[in-house]
């Protein structure tokens, strides 16, 4: 059924979330965060560290970050051509 599908992909998501950021939260504890993702997916990653205690949590949308990488990238290379 697809409720089930979708239930089962937000179940499997909030595991995969919690996974990832358990290690962060041991690691990084006194750090500031910056989540680099698209909104829905940075939402989740940031409910889920302020819900352990890290305040300090940005959000950069993951296409902006992007662009900028790959135009920084290109200004590099065309300087040292």
């Amino acid at each position: 059924h697809p409720e089930d599908a979708k239930g089962l992909a937000s179940y499997l998501s909030g595991l995969l979330i919690g996974h990832e950021i358990g290690g962060a939260t041991k690691r990084f504890a006194s750090q500031s965060i910056i989540i680099i993702a698209g909104p829905h997916l940075a939402d989740l990653y940031r409910l889920a560290l302020t819900s352990l205690g890290m305040a300090d949590v940005g959000i950069a949308d993951a296409g902006a970050a992007t662009a900028r990488g790959l135009w920084r990238t290109w200004q590099a290379r065309k300087g040292s051509m």
